[in-house]
């Protein structure tokens, strides 16, 4: 053998061996698992269950009477993408601004109740926290946790009127504004 074929044959082994271990890898597919469709501007949601950051259950109100929307900010406490706009939610969540008056802020995430209250304690934030670790992908309810960080508006009836990533805070500011001058 020449070298050339010594070399060919560990890298056909070599090849041989990752196929092995990836094959070891595969999961058959669980098709009983579907994903819903992703929320959409227009699509309503009247309540989220999940668990304070105490750890006990809770159920909060999107469409509530008296408020002009509800600010969700999703997040979570291991995304790289959560700690480049925690200091800004920090600020906002402090200030509101003018254009948040009326409306009720929350941050939402997958993780559990401890994590959540670390994370939003170790950022200064004052807002109203929920974890949603239960939320499987067949329910609607999880594109409003599964990318981060993310801001959603609520209408006063539960109707997402704004979605983007969550240093659009000033867009989302404008969409609760908008909301607030419809209500008058």
């Amino acid at each position: 053998m020449t070298r050339r074929d010594l070399l060919l044959a560990a890298l056909l082994a070599g090849v041989a061996v990752q196929l092995s271990v990836a094959a070891g890898h595969l999961r058959p597919l669980d098709l009983s698992v579907v994903s819903a469709p992703p929320l959409s501007v227009g699509d309503a949601v009247r309540e989220l269950a999940g668990l304070a950051a105490d750890g006990g259950p809770t159920r909060l109100g999107l469409a509530e009477t008296g408020r002009t929307a509800t600010v969700l900010f999703a997040f979570h406490p291991d995304c790289a993408h959560s700690d480049t706009v925690a200091e800004d939610w920090a600020r906002h969540f402090a200030g509101g601004g003018p254009a948040m008056a009326g409306a009720r802020t929350l941050a939402v995430t997958r993780d559990a109740p401890g994590a959540a209250a670390a994370y939003a304690e170790r950022f200064g934030w004052d807002v109203e926290l929920l974890s949603m670790p239960e939320l499987s992908r067949s329910d609607v309810k999880y594109s409003l946790v599964s990318r981060t960080p993310w801001v959603f508006v609520f209408d006063s009836e539960g109707v997402l009127r704004f979605q983007d990533y969550g240093g659009e805070l000033d867009r989302a500011s404008q969409a609760v504004a908008a909301l607030a001058a419809a209500a008058q």
